[in-house]
């Protein structure tokens, strides 16, 4: 004889929205996170070509005139010939206010040892 005790259903409902939303909220910083590596490899990145092409603008220059240094500094950042032209004119300018201003310090100083001997030799007469 065989008894029997019932039938039970259990029912289990669960919610995965929570999961759901956890798991959107996980993505969404792992991709942020990805945006700000790219955006810091980026950024590092550009700031080693600038460092280098410093580099190879020092070794290119290396022995060079201020002037020759100057012009060569625009013909890379793309100056025109006309461009040049006036650049040098002007850089060769500015040397030359440079050295007539040494010269008159020369003069000076030599004016003043002069006078300085005039006065000497007066005194030893």
């Amino acid at each position: 004889m065989s008894e029997s005790l019932g039938r039970a259903v259990i029912e289990v409902t669960a919610s995965t929205s929570g999961v759901d939303a956890a798991i959107g909220q996980v993505r969404r910083s792992i991709n942020d996170l990805g945006v700000k590596v790219a955006s810091s490899n980026s950024t590092a990145s550009k700031s080693i070509d600038r460092y280098v092409a410093n580099l190879k603008t020092q070794a290119a220059v290396q022995g060079m005139t201020t002037r020759q240094t100057e012009l060569y500094k625009l013909a890379m950042r793309g100056a025109s010939d006309a461009q040049l032209k006036a650049a040098d004119s002007a850089l060769k300018l500015a040397e030359k206010q440079k050295q007539a201003v040494a010269q008159m310090e020369s003069f000076q100083r030599a004016g003043r040892m002069i006078g300085a001997a005039l006065v000497l030799s007066l005194i030893h007469i």
